[in-house]
């Protein structure tokens, strides 16, 4: 009776392989040519898209989990990520902390995190997918999220500035988490601004635990204002 049972589940999981062929496909035919105007490129092979705004590297990555166990009706939940790295602001920000754990053991990675996030609350979606007919209207919502919402925030990220504009509107699409913070303090620091920089960490880091975790990057800040 297990193994019947077994066979039975079986028979219903989702051809990985194929939906990703379906994937491409889309993407070759319906999305390509917009993003390469966008300065995006992709890899026939790939389902990331990639693009290099002077010194910041900026992915768009199409993430799939196939057969979901959170979502039992579904066969694939797709969830596309932004990716954000920029080598000076890392550098910079890895030297502040001296501690790779404190930037996830990821320091290139300014920012990555799902699309979704975006936008405003009223337009963030779930993408849900059940059948192959579904992947295809999904994959035409994703272009529009992405065309519509994705674009506009990467043409804001692509420099210090950007990132020290967007924190000082207090712009909520990035996800507020301490090592974001510590990004934007780099980024402050890349332009010059070193008071700016000890500013956002004693504005965000203003309990004593945080204080004492991240007491390398105010050291840090402190010693070189001093020099100046």
């Amino acid at each position: 009776m297990i193994e019947v049972l077994q066979l039975e589940s079986s028979e219903y999981m989702v051809d990985s392989k194929k939906w990703d062929m379906i994937i491409k496909e889309f993407l070759d035919y319906h999305m390509d040519e917009e993003m390469l105007r966008l300065g995006y490129k992709r890899r026939k092979t790939s389902l990331k898209y990639e693009r290099k705004v002077d010194e910041t590297k900026q992915i768009i990555e199409i993430v799939r989990h196939f057969n979901p166990s959170y979502k039992k009706d579904s066969d694939v939940h797709i969830y596309p990520m932004v990716q954000i790295e920029n080598f000076k602001i890392s550098s910079i920000a890895l030297d502040m902390v001296g501690n790779v754990e404190l930037l996830s053991n990821s320091p290139e990675v300014i920012i990555r995190q799902p699309i979704d996030l975006l936008a405003p609350k009223e337009y963030r979606n779930q993408w849900y997918v059940s059948g192959e007919d579904q992947l295809v209207t999904t994959l035409k919502e994703i272009k529009g999220f992405v065309l519509n919402w994705v674009i506009v925030f990467l043409d804001q990220y692509s420099s210090p500035e950007g990132i020290v504009k967007g924190y000082r509107e207090n712009d909520s699409r990035p996800a507020n988490t301490e090592r974001w913070y510590i990004y934007v303090a780099a980024s402050y620091y890349c332009l010059g601004d070193l008071k700016g920089a000890l500013n956002v960490l004693k504005e965000e880091f203003n309990s004593l635990g945080k204080q004492k975790r991240y007491s390398n990057a105010f050291d840090y800040l402190v010693s070189r204002l001093e020099m100046e």
